[in-house]
């Protein structure tokens, strides 16, 4: 199986999920990483439809977590 291939955005989000105990938001993400809101937001909606990230909701937050 070819080994997945990511931008830079998507493997710095899966290692700061990775490294994370907590779920957290894009916006937290970002914010961690030093990159926009919108960068954040459109690269995990990339890795969740890659099947690497998983979300969950609570109202209107949206919490991102690495798929184990």
């Amino acid at each position: 199986m070819p080994k997945p291939k990511f931008n830079v955005h998507e493997r710095c989000l899966l290692t700061a999920l990775e490294n994370s105990i907590i779920p957290l938001t894009a916006r937290a993400l970002a914010d961690m990483l030093g990159i926009g809101w919108e960068t954040s937001s459109r690269n995990l909606n990339k890795l969740h439809s890659k099947g690497f990230v998983d979300k969950t909701t609570s109202g209107n937050r949206t919490y991102w977590h690495y798929k184990k």
